[in-house]
């Protein structure tokens, strides 16, 4: 028993915090909190250079800005925003980013598009 890795010893799957965000935005009362945590736990799984699968991994992800607004969208937001940025096609994650429902979100999404 010593020597079983412990929970959080285990290494995080994208998929599981991918399906976690999703969940949260789809929750009547939801958890910003939960999706930091998530988010945070995916940077170190995206770092650059990022392979073309990384927008088909994340693909869940594009249409929750649409749903919510706050900081709960913000933090999505915030990790689309960087993983545009590494990745070899940001265009699918600025549409994602322009369709926020958040007028601030998407306003940031519009300079941002404007840089790229």
């Amino acid at each position: 028993m010593e020597n079983t890795p412990k929970k959080h010893d285990r290494p995080v799957s994208a998929d599981r915090l991918v399906k976690s965000i999703v969940t949260q935005f789809n929750l009547v009362t939801t958890r910003p909190d939960q999706v930091k945590k998530d988010c945070q736990k995916l940077r170190p799984l995206y770092r650059k250079p990022l392979p073309d699968s990384t927008i088909t991994d994340l693909e869940p992800l594009f249409p929750l800005l649409q749903k919510r607004s706050g900081p709960i969208a913000e933090h999505l937001f915030t990790l689309l925003e960087e993983t545009a940025e590494a990745g070899p096609d940001p265009l699918p994650f600025i549409e994602a980013m322009l369709s926020a429902r958040d007028e601030n979100l998407a306003l940031r999404a519009l300079e941002y598009a404007a840089r790229v």
